[in-house]
């Protein structure tokens, strides 16, 4: 009996020291650019049409049977559109106008198949696209006219994919073999390192579909994990480092206890949490970011999602007002030097324009035919085309 309890308290230090070693671990050293959202000089809160321009609307153009409910990743690569809705395995390559071309990958267990599609990315030197299956552990890969190429095996499951410098970047699910939030593989499957480790009895609570993104730019990788206001880029020994911070009033879960997820989502609840919301997007000039602020007084709804940017030249940042349309607006999803994009439902949407003159005349002012919408064209997806004035 004696030796049973003995046995017993070594395994609970054991276990507190694996669990101290995960949220002490300092293997980030470094400086971040901070961008604070409290009231100072270096912040203008504007209304959304004083800050971003809509130069066109783009409907996605489906054939019969076949869907895009919403957007988990979009991209424009050699003059075409790319837009997986993961809910439906539908990963549609279209022209610049929406018109619809076809279908990558084919769903299915087979060798040149792929069970599921979480995520995807596109190989910007060969114009290979990587398809990324959680329950096969594997990123699948397919040629622009969606011909098989070849796959490569991965230890653990996958929820986000980058593929950047023949590298690929991948964010992990949380239930992995190696509780790490994050690898970067090598094309023949090889892991060349792997960052932000995690509690081994953490459980995720759906939380990748509101915070935590993986995303990249000319300029290389950005991800943060999960309940984080930290984003991270990768330096090229594959470390990474710190690269924005946001800061707000204290309002911010801290991030000692990013890992604490049962306390992030009570905080939430209450409206009177400021977080990073899913997507952020950088080219040359901007990090160009979505983000929710927290709320004063009695809040009637526990989202107040703003839209901003961040301009790297003159270190100021930009945030529109709070605006009921802002909650349908979701992204941004895909940015380069000149243009950024969000998507809306198309039912949605019309009932936006019905309802909000600003938002009319804005369309109108940009020459965007918006009188054509059908209300009963629900599973449609229109792509906003924006400018930062």
């Amino acid at each position: 009996m004696i030796m049973r309890k003995y046995f017993i308290l070594i395994t609970i230090i054991c276990w507190m020291g694996c669990k101290s070693e995960v949220f002490e671990s300092n293997e980030f050293d470094d400086s971040p650019t901070i961008i604070d959202l409290s009231d100072n000089k270096n912040l203008e809160e504007s209304d959304f049409f004083d800050l971003f321009s809509v130069d066109e609307i783009i409907e996605l153009q489906l054939p019969e049977g076949s869907y895009l409910g919403s957007l988990r990743r979009f991209e424009i690569f050699d003059d075409h559109l790319f837009a997986l809705d993961p809910s439906f395995n539908n990963l549609a390559k279209f022209d610049l106008k929406g018109n619809y071309i076809t279908q990558i990958g084919r769903i299915g267990e087979g060798p040149d198949e792929i069970p599921e599609i979480v995520d995807f990315s596109i190989d910007s030197k060969t114009g290979h696209i990587g398809l990324a299956s959680y329950s096969q552990m594997k990123i699948s890969r397919y040629d622009q006219n969606g011909n098989f190429v070849e796959a490569t095996k991965i230890g653990e499951q996958i929820d986000q994919l980058a593929i950047f410098d023949n590298k690929l970047f991948l964010s992990l699910t949380y239930f992995n073999t190696i509780n790490r939030n994050f690898g970067i593989y090598s094309f023949t499957g090889d892991s060349l390192s792997t960052h932000f480790p995690f509690p081994n009895d953490m459980f995720p609570m759906g939380l990748l579909n509101i915070s935590g993104h993986l995303t990249k730019s000319n300029s290389g990788i950005l991800f943060n994990e999960p309940a984080s206001s930290i984003i991270y880029s990768f330096s090229n020994d594959l470390l990474p480092y710190k690269k924005y911070r946001f800061e707000r009033n204290n309002e911010l879960w801290p991030e000692e206890n990013r890992h604490d997820l049962n306390g992030y989502f009570q905080s939430l609840a209450t409206g009177r949490l400021t977080f990073l919301r899913k997507y952020y997007e950088e080219n040359k000039d901007y990090l160009i970011f979505s983000i929710n602020l927290a709320q004063s007084g009695t809040p009637t709804s526990p989202v107040d999602p703003r839209l901003g940017y961040y301009n790297k030249k003159t270190n100021k940042t930009f945030l529109s007002r709070k605006a009921d349309y802002l909650k349908h607006l979701e992204g941004p999803i895909f940015a380069n030097d000149e243009y950024f994009f969000m998507y809306i439902q198309k039912y949605k949407f019309f009932r936006i324009i019905q309802e909000n003159e600003t938002f009319e005349f804005n369309l109108v002012s940009n020459n965007v035919d918006f009188k054509n919408l059908n209300e009963n064209e629900e599973d449609a997806i229109l792509v906003l085309k924006l400018k930062i004035k």
